[in-house]
């Protein structure tokens, strides 16, 4: 279920994969060809040593607001939530494993910030067309409470049905 700006993401992540699994990182998606709206919610990491970490090399501003902390330049192994860490490859590596975009709805705590609920969209990019060595994620983190509400109601409606 798209929120936020994520359609605006896929479409451009869409349209640079062309005959391979996912875009190149600077040819076919760059974060100066997005709508500026949505680079606040952004993160890019590299892939290190095939997912045994994670470097940080853009992290939007929204993202610092929200969460209390900057993470550009850094690994995902020095982030200060260890709960992040944990979360971080866990995501990352489905996204390692499974070349494709995701969406993925959790709840999560951020020092002295409340318990909230989150959904990151991950995008896989590749410079060889073969591994993914980019991920890009975004979080559209300045909805209101009441559009997590409803996304999160219709999320265990979803899975009620399946059941």
């Amino acid at each position: 279920m798209p929120i936020g700006d994520s359609n605006l993401i896929l479409d451009y992540w869409e349209a640079g994969c062309g005959s391979q699994f996912a875009p190149m990182w600077s040819r076919d998606f760059s974060l100066e060809d997005l709508p500026t709206v949505v680079i606040p919610n952004l993160a890019v990491v590299d892939v290190l040593d095939d997912g045994r970490d994670y470097l940080y090399r853009f992290w939007g501003s929204n993202n610092t607001n929200r969460k209390g902390y900057e993470m550009s330049g850094k690994l995902l192994t020095s982030t200060p939530q260890p709960a992040s860490i944990k979360l971080g490859f866990e995501q990352f590596g489905w996204i390692l494993q499974e070349k494709r975009p995701m969406a993925l709805a959790f709840h999560s705590y951020y020092g002295v910030k409340s318990l909230s609920n989150q959904i990151t969209y991950r995008f896989p990019l590749s410079s060889d067309g073969t591994s993914v060595d980019k991920i890009v994620s975004y979080q559209p983190l300045n909805l209101d409470p009441k559009s997590w509400e409803k996304l999160f109601e219709n999320l265990r409606t979803a899975n009620d049905t399946k059941s």
